[in-house]
């Protein structure tokens, strides 16, 4: 919902109340039942108040959904960029909105490699430490990253540096990308231990190489300045296995 129609229905409620209690007065009523009424009053204002947002909040929820159906159903990548793109317009006074339609067009240009958008879009998200847990990690493991990706590698280790106890406590649970392994891959490089980041390197193409993250791959790769060797067979294989069940 709008600010200014949300100012509309506070100013509405204000003033409703304030006459409700003239009518009260009027009446005469005595002290317990003044207070009674009121109360009532009060309990029902902050009822309409909970029902109309909460109703706005499901449309702008639906409308998500509606442009998800490119992705998931139609599979047309650029039509959901493009669908999104248009909701942070119409949505703009959404707070919530605007968090999730960012942290969904950074997973868009993600797909396409644009890690020039995708840094932007993360750079634009309203107040990042307000968002809850999964998304919070997702977003400053992204950022690290795509600050690494753009060449903003003193940014992408302060990142890591910052976060670390986020970081330490998404490792104790299976993780569905390689992420995480890039940003300890770069801090050791970073830090001179080039041998280790080359180790880290090799096991996170054994445990992560797909087809759809080799141009990450190939990007860390050349940062660290690692050879892509061509992968065992079992270890493409097992490649697969572990995406399945992730």
């Amino acid at each position: 919902m709008s600010k200014k129609k949300t100012a509309l229905l506070v100013g509405g409620i204000v003033v409703s109340t304030a006459i409700f209690s003239l009518v009260v007065q009027y009446l005469q009523l005595s002290e317990k039942l003044f207070v009674t009424a009121i109360t009532f009053w009060m309990i029902l204002m902050v009822g309409i108040y909970a029902f109309v947002t909460l109703r706005a909040g499901r449309k702008t929820v639906e409308k998500i959904e509606k442009v998800n159906l490119l992705l998931t159903e139609e599979h047309d990548l650029d039509a959901y960029i493009a669908g999104l793109k248009d909701l942070l317009i119409t949505e703009k006074d959404s707070f919530q909105a605007q968090q999730i339609l960012r942290i969904n067009l950074t997973v868009a240009y993600w797909g396409k490699h644009d890690f020039k958008s995708a840094l932007q879009m993360l750079q634009e998200i309203p107040d990042p430490r307000r968002l809850n847990r999964p998304n919070a990690a997702f977003y400053w493991a992204n950022l690290a990253l795509a600050n690494f990706y753009n060449g903003n590698d003193e940014e992408g280790l302060r990142i890591v540096d910052l976060q670390r106890a986020a970081f330490t406590e998404m490792r104790k649970v299976k993780q569905p990308s390689p992420s995480l392994a890039f940003l300890e891959i770069f801090e050791a490089f970073y830090q001179g231990s080039i041998e280790d980041a080359h180790a880290l390197f090799e096991t996170a193409r054994a445990t992560w190489e797909t087809a759809d993250n080799a141009v990450e791959f190939a990007l860390v790769a050349e940062k660290i300045g690692a050879e892509l060797l061509p992968l065992p067979e079992k270890a493409t294989e097992e490649t697969s296995d572990a995406l399945i069940e992730a």
